[in-house]
């Protein structure tokens, strides 16, 4: 993976780990509209939609009240986002921001089945797929057979 998937990838995982501890952390207002801002829906102890936690702040606020329908992919509000949450790429960021939004992609005890295969679907697309290194000594240990088939 490069540096950008292995930003994407720990993000997307920080994102799920952040909402599955706690649903009524996401910032929905009912089933098609969230606010970048916790506190715009009367939930302080939220930091916001997906793309929310990743701003300042009074950031948060300034697009609730400026774009308060409007997603990454509105230009405008793109392209007033920071630089390094820029740089994850609109559509990832739009991916994202739709895991967080859509109700059933969650459950009361984080993501759902439908959610899961969403994570999937993101993983694959993006490919975030997370690399292993098989420790020398498993290697030097294992003994590999071949079955000659007839």
């Amino acid at each position: 993976m490069n540096e950008l998937q292995k930003k994407q990838l720990a993000l997307l995982k920080d994102t799920i780990a952040y909402y599955s501890a706690d649903t009524t952390k996401r910032c929905m207002i009912n089933t098609s509209t969230c606010r970048y801002l916790g506190e715009s829906l009367d939930k302080p102890h939220s930091d916001g939609c997906a793309v929310g936690r990743l701003l300042t702040p009074e950031l948060r606020l300034q697009f609730d009240r400026m774009f308060p329908d409007k997603t990454v992919h509105y230009k405008p509000l793109f392209n007033l986002l920071p630089q390094e949450v820029q740089a994850y790429g609109v559509d990832f960021l739009g991916d994202l921001q739709n895991l967080h939004d859509f109700s059933s992609y969650w459950d009361e005890n984080g993501l759902s089945k439908d959610g899961l295969i969403r994570k999937d679907v993101i993983m694959s697309k993006y490919k975030l797929v997370e690399e292993f290194e098989i420790p020398k000594e498993v290697i030097d240990s294992t003994e590999i057979t071949f079955i000659k088939k007839d």
